[in-house]
């Protein structure tokens, strides 16, 4: 998904002017100093924290068994799809970079060249459903609570983690067989006429491939649209359940407060990653459409790379700065004595089951029924 866009937008490679005796050729992409900047410095740093922050979410997630929660599928599935991310996107990047000063993909294999675009499509729409996955999954724990049973909840979110890849390897398998190589010749490289290579997904210009892409990173703002709108109503259920907590027991108050907690981290979370991914969208968009300045495009793929690292990586700590559940499960599962049993329960604070969330609006409606009869004598 990184590698198409780029290449569609930041050149307009072959631009030959005729006059009575004189050829003028475009020049040859080189790294800029952004580039190196980002390439030598910035991406190293991202990814080594980002690889090593999901790789630790999924081990706490398979080691501390309490961890296994429903919610916890989803986040470690979304580690998962950013630590497949981490691990291909950049590579070819720092295979072109060793390669030369030349910003072209003859350093790689067409193999490799359709693997790793397909895997980094892949990563991307997985994280998307999945975060799309969890949020229907709160939306229905929280405002729907005796429709959603608490003893189906982990197999749902399991099959949902399932149907994410396998929605995202159909959905992206057309790209194995339209990924490979544009050749563009007669660029002038140091005052030398040089033929450039990109890997690149060739049949964007037609026009279904168009229709695809568009409705690709269309369905990207509407499923953010989604995510905000059912964000907001749960966020209303809370704030609804905070008014009666007179009327509650303690432990109860406890539980939701937790549960409130873990609410707002999944909205950062969200926000993060809508944020980071929006901008590459519309230069997609964009290139699929219209056509950008070679300078401009530059900048601005800049930036899009980076806030996609940034994002893949943001998300362990997230959750360690915003909740002292994944904090405590951290703690115990690495720096443990090896071999201690490991059986602190961590989530059971955190999950409101339905048959509580029911009972606490029933209370919710009686009281309302309480004071208008009152009112009404």
């Amino acid at each position: 998904m990184e590698q198409y866009a780029p290449t569609q937008s930041a050149l307009e490679i072959e631009n030959i002017t005729a006059n009575t005796t004189t050829l003028s050729y475009a020049e040859a992409p080189t790294f800029t100093e952004v580039d190196k900047l980002i390439i030598t410095v910035f991406m190293p740093i991202v990814v080594t924290v980002g690889i090593t922050g999901n790789i630790a979410i999924i081990i706490v997630f398979l080691r501390i068994k309490p961890m296994r929660t429903s919610m916890n599928i989803y986040l470690a599935n979304l580690a998962l799809a950013d630590l497949m991310y981490l691990t291909n996107a950049p590579v070819t990047i720092w295979k072109v970079f060793a390669a030369g000063d030349l910003n072209e993909d003859s350093a790689i294999s067409l193999f490799y060249c359709k693997l790793n675009t397909f895997l980094v499509d892949v990563s991307f729409h997985v994280s998307s459903l999945t975060i799309l996955a969890l949020t229907l999954e709160r939306y229905f724990v929280v405002c729907w609570p005796l429709r959603f049973k608490t003893t189906n909840v982990r197999p749902i979110a399991i099959g949902a983690t399932l149907c994410c890849w396998g929605v995202s390897f159909v959905w992206n398998s057309r790209k194995l067989a339209f990924t490979g190589f544009k050749h563009y010749r007669n660029m002038m490289h140091e005052g030398e006429l040089v033929d450039i290579t990109y890997c690149t997904y060739y049949s964007t210009r037609h026009p279904g491939e168009e229709i695809l892409h568009t409705i690709d990173a269309s369905l990207f703002f509407v499923v953010a649209v989604t995510i905000f709108i059912l964000y907001f109503l749960m966020i209303s259920m809370m704030q609804k359940m905070s008014r009666t907590q007179r009327t509650l027991s303690r432990s109860f108050m406890v539980k939701h407060r937790a549960q409130h907690k873990i609410l707002r981290m999944l909205i950062l979370t969200v926000t993060v990653y809508i944020l980071c991914l929006s901008p590459f969208q519309v230069i997609n968009l964009i290139s699929i459409h219209g056509d950008l300045h070679p300078d401009a495009a530059g900048i601005l793929i800049n930036l899009c790379r980076c806030l996609l690292y940034i994002n893949s990586a943001a998300n362990p700590f997230i959750y360690n700065v915003f909740n002292i559940k994944y904090r405590e499960a951290f703690v115990e599962c690495f720096c443990s004595f090896p071999g201690k049993k490991l059986s602190r329960t961590y989530t059971r604070t955190n999950e409101l089951s339905p048959r509580r969330t029911q009972t606490m609006l029933t209370k919710m409606n009686s009281n309302k029924s309480t004071t208008s009869n009152y009112n009404n004598n």
